[in-house]
């Protein structure tokens, strides 16, 4: 899980950075490199490590240097995950979901446009 899963954390701007960043790849990640990133452990980790830093930056957007198209590629990751969960939704975390589930596909595809964007924001 995240370093700052509390919402007051004191945040360093590089670290919190550093880990949404690591959070959102892990979702962006192929199946196969998904199962490694939780090696035994389930599914939700993906999706609690997104949520344990995402609340905490979301209101620190710009100290994070998280650009508004980025805010909003975030924010739709983030009700994406929402939307998958609940007991109703209890296949979509198994290993089997994981692999052939298209919500998955359109949180890896969403994934990898934040990952995009952060990118453009840090190239010269």
């Amino acid at each position: 899980m995240a370093a700052f899963a509390g919402h007051d954390s004191v945040m360093e701007n590089p670290v919190a950075r550093s880990e949404l960043i690591k959070a959102v790849r892990h979702l962006s990640l192929s199946f196969d490199q998904q199962l490694e990133v939780v090696r035994g452990a389930h599914v939700d980790e993906l999706a609690l490590d997104f949520d344990g830093i995402y609340p905490a930056v979301k209101w620190r957007f710009a100290e994070v240097g998280v650009s508004p198209s980025a805010q909003l590629l975030l924010s739709s990751l983030n009700d994406r995950l929402l939307a998958m969960s609940g007991h109703a939704h209890a296949d979509l975390w198994t290993g089997n979901g994981l692999e052939f589930a298209n919500e998955w596909q359109v949180v890896r595809d969403i994934a990898t446009r934040v990952l995009a964007e952060l990118a453009l924001e840090e190239s010269p």
